[in-house]
């Protein structure tokens, strides 16, 4: 009875019970007896009762408004007064009073009042006592003085020192003043040069610091014991303190292994225990394993390589090898990985995916075709239907559209068949890039990676775009190639050579070589002397080219006659024979091309529309470097450039005639375009030249 008593006499002295009388009340001791307040509505004040209006609080036994008041120790006073000067300033507390707090410090209780240049700084000052300012910039506290940083002066227990002699150290919680060769072990100081220290542990037989001042090379601890480490190495105890802290001798071929040492050349370490070392074997936790048969997880645990695996993860284990690996934990056939968490049961035989409740820590499987999990549950799924967050729809008729947890269902007769994140969009009206969306059909945008903006195709005010040297067209910098004139619709491992694109990583191109940075040219059949392409055989007349299969392959003057030529024809070669003797000082060379074709129909010549198959009769001049075979058994696929004119399905071509045969690939990689002829061979196709060699 009396202590509750007293209980109750020291309640009601101070006015405030500290107990809760429910989840948001609280009881109040008055004079009346004990009232329930909830203390979000209410307030006490003098013994009263208040309801809680905006800023309200009692001060002193008496209720102010916060916003226009401050209470400094129980008294009231306005946080915004008039100065001597008539503006209204705002008030801190300092004490029991209140000071204008843009001219004043409070220090202890006690306001500073402070200058100009000291009001300008005052993110610097520091209170040395009431009466008395730091600048810490310059200056310390020092026994309630300020003092200067300057000559290395310093304090150590409210006391001035100079740290060019002394130093300030803790001993036994207290800043204590030592010389600078003095250091502390813990309740004792020591001279560096005479003693030495080891984790609390003082040693008289040897100094840290010799003469010259460098660190004593004989010096060094293993735990708290001495040692030299010129001649020894520390073995701890570690973790467990089954072993002892020692030293063994400072030598390569020496290891720690107990409370003692192995020779690493003959021994190893098995648990603290000596073995013998014999080959293939290496330790693995505390067992010696056999490395032909074992191998060791995470350096713990042994298993055989034939018939078991290491599993990593949370933790690590050694599974069988017919199970798969979660999380540390093995995996059996009629089990999966949950959200590669935990093992789950499967709870029929064709459910192939796990649904991982994180509340509860538990997974259930299920059928992805028949269900779907949904925040740790499942949800059935009607036939022919999908799941679009928390719906089902129609794939037949609907578009779901995700992005980070964000889910958009519309019907696809709208025309919105894809998805920009969680929006669905139509591509004939609109571009998606970098998960926003543009007003420019997909099929005319460029994605800029500079802006991350969508713009026409070769727009200029594009930042991915950039004006062709030589040309009125912008090109894309991160998908074609601007070479001179012309641009090229790819960008890869290619370089420009003159208005050609040159690719030697592509089939055959490895030959192909760029002369004086402008001509394309053959380095198997040319060279580049001078600036100059010059044939290797010294080939006076484009005819005599037919007798030699390496230049079918050449690339030299190709886009010229591309350019040049009035007819192009592709299509297959049959066996060519040549009659050496057949007109004086000329072979004639008889070739037939069956499926003929048109070849670059984009180019401006007229389109073919004559037979199927075409016999050629080539006259080629006869010299002393050319060496013609009687028959050229070639069944490839070529490309034929003439301006001869085809009569009753055969063609001839004169001695001095423009005429060219290569494989369909060497005419195909060249990518020659209209564009292309336009602005290197311009007029050419209207008035054919005769190039030679």
């Amino acid at each position: 009875m009396i202590k509750f008593l007293l209980f109750t006499l020291a309640c009601y002295m101070c006015s405030e019970l500290c107990f809760s009388a429910g989840n948001d009340k609280r009881l109040h001791l008055t004079k009346i007896g004990w009232i329930s307040y909830d203390p979000q509505k209410n307030f006490f004040c003098n013994g009263a009762k208040y309801e809680r209006v905006g800023n309200q609080a009692c001060c002193g036994g008496v209720v102010i408004n916060e916003t226009e008041k401050i209470c400094c120790k129980g008294v009231p006073f306005l946080r915004f007064n008039s100065s001597f000067n008539g503006d209204e300033r705002e008030q801190s507390c300092c004490g029991s009073t209140a000071i204008f707090k843009d001219e004043n410090v409070c220090c202890e209780g006690k306001a500073i009042k402070l200058t100009e240049e000291q009001n300008r700084n005052r993110q610097y000052l520091q209170c040395c006592s009431t009466e008395v300012l730091a600048d810490t910039r310059s200056e310390i506290c020092c026994d309630g003085q300020s003092q200067s940083r300057s000559n290395g002066k310093g304090c150590c227990a409210e006391k001035p020192f100079d740290k060019r002699n002394h130093q300030c150290v803790k001993l036994l919680g207290k800043e204590v003043k030592i010389n600078l060769d003095q250091r502390v072990c813990h309740d004792k100081v020591y001279n560096v040069t005479e003693k030495s220290c080891c984790y609390g542990t003082l040693y008289d037989s040897l100094p840290e610091i010799i003469c010259d001042g460098s660190l004593n090379p004989h010096f060094g601890c293993c735990s708290n014991s001495l040692m030299d480490p010129t001649i020894e190495k520390c073995c701890l105890a570690g973790d467990e303190n089954v072993f002892t802290t020692h030293t063994i001798p400072k030598d390569p071929i020496y290891q720690c292994c107990g409370n003692g040492s192995v020779d690493g050349s003959c021994q190893i370490c098995v648990n603290g225990r000596v073995e013998s070392k014999s080959r293939n074997q290496k330790t693995c936790g505390k067992e010696l394993i056999n490395t032909l048969e074992q191998d060791c997880c995470a350096m713990e645990f042994p298993y055989n390589k034939s018939s078991q695996n290491c599993c990593t993860g949370a933790r690590s284990s050694v599974i069988s090898a017919n199970q798969t690996c979660c999380n540390g934990a093995g995996v059996g056939e009629n089990q999966l990985c949950c959200n590669n968490i935990k093992p789950c049961e499967k709870k029929n035989k064709d459910d192939n995916e796990c649904c991982f409740n994180f509340t509860s820590g538990e997974g259930q499987s299920y059928n992805s075709q028949k269900e779907q999990c949904q925040d740790g549950s499942l949800k059935w799924i009607p036939d022919h239907q999908m799941v679009c967050g928390n719906q089902s729809y129609n794939p037949k008729t609907q578009i779901c559209c995700s992005e980070g947890g964000r889910y958009e269902l519309t019907h696809i007769e709208s025309g919105n068949y894809n998805c920009c994140g969680s929006t669905p969009f139509n591509e004939k009206k609109q571009a998606c890039c970098y998960g926003r969306l543009f007003n420019i059909p997909t099929d005319q945008a460029l994605c800029c990676p500079l802006d991350m903006k969508a713009y026409r195709y070769h727009d200029n005010s594009s930042e991915c775009t950039k004006l062709c040297p030589r040309s009125n067209t912008h090109y894309d910098l991160n998908n074609e190639t601007c070479c001179e004139k012309i641009v090229y619709g790819y960008r890869d491992h290619g370089t420009c050579c003159g208005s050609y694109y040159l690719n030697k990583k592509g089939r055959g191109q490895r030959s192909w070589d760029c002369c004086d940075n402008r001509e394309l040219f053959s380095s198997l059949t040319s060279v580049c002397q001078e600036g100059m392409v010059k044939s290797r055989r010294k080939i006076r007349f484009e005819t005599q080219a037919v007798c030699h299969r390496s230049q079918w392959k050449s690339i030299d003057n190709v886009a010229q006659h591309a350019c040049s030529s009035r007819q192009a024809l592709i299509g297959k070669l049959k066996p060519m024979t040549i009659d050496r003797k057949a007109i004086k000082g000329s072979a004639v060379a008889r070739m037939t091309l069956i499926q003929v074709k048109p070849f670059q129909i984009g180019l401006n010549r007229n389109s073919w529309k004559g037979p199927k198959r075409l016999n050629f009769e080539i006259h080629v001049p006869m010299d002393p470097t050319v060496k013609c075979p009687k028959r050229i058994g070639y069944r490839r696929r070529v490309v034929v450039f003439f301006n001869a004119p085809v009569r009753n399905k055969k063609v001839t071509v004169g001695a001095g005639e423009s005429f060219r045969v290569v494989r369909e690939w060497v005419a195909r990689k060249l990518d020659i375009t209209q564009e292309f002829c336009d602005k290197v061979y311009p007029g050419v196709l209207e008035k054919p030249e005769r190039h030679g060699f």
